[in-house]
C-alpha cells in the first residue's frame, strides 16, 4: 500500500475539518451496480481523517471522460469551493479509466491538468489520482495510453496530492476487490476509502508498506 505522496507543501491537517470533500470522476467514485452508498467516498466519511466535520459531495458522472468532468466542473464543483464558501475544500479526482481506449496519454494528462489547475484557482487542495488497472478482459487498446497517463500523473507536480490507486488495487483479475475487471466490489471500495483515510493522516510519509 503506498501513502499519498505531496508535491508540494507540508502534511495535510490531522483531520479535514470543517471542509468540503468533493469526490469528481466516473462510475468508479460514483458506484457501479452496487446499492446507493456503497462507494468509496461514502466509506470515506465513517473514517477518522474525513469524520471531523468534512461534508461530502460526490459528483462522479458514469461513463464520464475527463473531458466531460472538465465541462461539468462549473456546474458540479465550483459551488462548493472555497472560493465560494470561504470553507477549505478537497477534491479528490479520479478519471481517465473512460478515455483512455480513445484518446492519447499526452491529451488525457493536459486534461488532467487544467481540471488540476482550475481547482487550485478556486481555493481546493488537489488530491489526484492515478487511473485504476484495466482488465484485458475489457479490451487492451487503453492498456499502454493508461500506463502512460499514470507515469505522467506520478511524476507531475501540478496536483498536491496523489492516491496511487493504480498500485493499490493492481490486479483487476482479483472478483474479491473487483466486479468486473474494472469496478470495485464493496470490498474494493472499503480498501480505496481506508487508504485514502491512512494516506491523509499520513501525507509527510514517502515511504511504501511493501
Amino acid at each position: 500500500i503506498y501513502w499519498a505522496i505531496p508535491s508540494v507543501g507540508s502534511a495535510l491537517p490531522t483531520t479535514a475539518g470543517v471542509s468540503n470533500c468533493v469526490f469528481d470522476g466516473d462510475s468508479i467514485t460514483k458506484g457501479s451496480n452496487l446499492p446507493a452508498g456503497q462507494d468509496w467516498p461514502t466509506d470515506a466519511m465513517a473514517l477518522y481523517w474525513f469524520a471531523h466535520g468534512c461534508t461530502k459531495y460526490n459528483v462522479g458522472v458514469p461513463g464520464a471522460t475527463i473531458a466531460n468532468v472538465a465541462s461539468n466542473y462549473a456546474a458540479n464543483v465550483h459551488p462548493h469551493s472555497p472560493a465560494v464558501t470561504g470553507i477549505p475544500g478537497y477534491y479528490f479526482i479520479l478519471a481517465g479509466a473512460n478515455s483512455v481506449s480513445t484518446v492519447n496519454a499526452a491529451t488525457c494528462f493536459s486534461q488532467l491538468s487544467g481540471l488540476w489547475a482550475t481547482a487550485v484557482a478556486d481555493g481546493f487542495t488537489v488530491i489526484a489520482a492515478t487511473v485504476m488497472p484495466i482488465s484485458s478482459e475489457l479490451g487492451t487498446a487503453g492498456e499502454a495510453t493508461a500506463t502512460q497517463l499514470n507515469y505522467l500523473i506520478r511524476t507531475s507536480n501540478s496536483w498536491q496530492y496523489l492516491l496511487d490507486f493504480n498500485q493499490l488495487m493492481s490486479d483487476p483479475t482479483d472478483t474479491s476487490v473487483y466486479q468486473d475487471g474494472l469496478h470495485p466490489t464493496q470490498l474494493g471500495y472499503q480498501i480505496m476509502a481506508d487508504y485514502a483515510n491512512r494516506s491523509e493522516e499520513h501525507t509527510s510519509e514517502l515511504q511504501s508498506l511493501r
